[in-house]
């Protein structure tokens, strides 16, 4: 358990050096670190907790197989990011073709709206704000919503997005600037992005 405690003050980096050692405490401390945010960033990608939870557990299966392969030209979350996109991607193409045509409806993408204090109105006119805006969001193309996604629930840097896409950095910012008009447009009055 000692070590445990220990690991709770490394950094990524030095958590990452300890699992090429095959130290597997190190490696449940990157589990516990991200596990629940790369399940939140699979969950806005697919729309689905049980695919998410899937997802999420085959990057810590490639993480574990892999991580002798992070050279640390990026940040480790940066690293983690871009294996879980690529594989919620792939479930998500994976998934458009069996169920062809299918939207993907993300919920509780605006969990911000939730938490007003103006009284119990605010509270269900936030709630419809709120399913309007999902479904907006499941009407965006993957290559609008998954930057955006990561740009304003994740807090991304357009750089991190970038790496995390493997696209130019311009791309990045005229998809997430496309991705708000297009939004704005499918909500009409409502100017929420």
């Amino acid at each position: 358990m000692v070590l445990f405690r220990e690991a709770r003050g490394q950094t990524d980096e030095q958590l990452v050096e300890r699992i090429k050692q095959g130290d597997d405490e190190a490696f449940y401390e990157i589990v516990h670190r991200y596990q629940q945010r790369l399940v939140n960033v699979a969950y806005r990608i697919l729309g689905n907790w049980e695919d998410a939870q899937e997802v999420t557990q085959n990057v810590f299966v490639q993480v574990h197989k892999n991580a002798s392969t992070f050279r640390g030209d990026s940040a480790f979350y940066t690293w983690l990011y871009c294996i879980a996109c690529r594989q919620a991607l792939n479930a998500l193409r994976s998934r458009k073709t069996r169920e062809k045509g299918l939207g993907v409806l993300l919920e509780n993408l605006t969990s911000w709206l939730r938490r007003s204090e103006a009284g119990p109105h605010a509270s269900l006119l936030g709630s419809e704000v709120e399913r309007q805006l999902e479904e907006a969001l499941a009407k965006l193309d993957e290559r609008y919503r998954v930057p955006l996604v990561l740009r304003v629930y994740e807090n991304m840097s357009y750089d991190e997005i970038a790496t995390v896409l493997d696209r130019p950095v311009g791309t990045v910012s005229r998809q997430i600037n496309e991705g708000r008009r297009q939004l704005r447009a499918l909500l009409g009055a409502l100017s929420l992005v």
